[in-house]
């Protein structure tokens, strides 16, 4: 059984690299790191008003 749940995995993993690798080649479809930084900055809703 733990075999086939370490074998799962990897394939698991592998794919999320594989996804990873083609992100970064298209990297217009990524989202900007200052846009996420200013979304945290304020609030998980994205609002700044601190309603959220």
């Amino acid at each position: 059984m733990r075999d086939a749940r370490d074998k799962g995995y990897a394939a698991w993993k592998r794919a999320k690299i594989e996804r990873g690798l083609a992100q970064r080649r298209d990297r217009s479809a990524m989202i900007p790191a200052d846009a996420i930084v200013a979304e945290f900055a304020a609030g998980r809703d994205g609002r700044s008003d601190g309603s959220g």
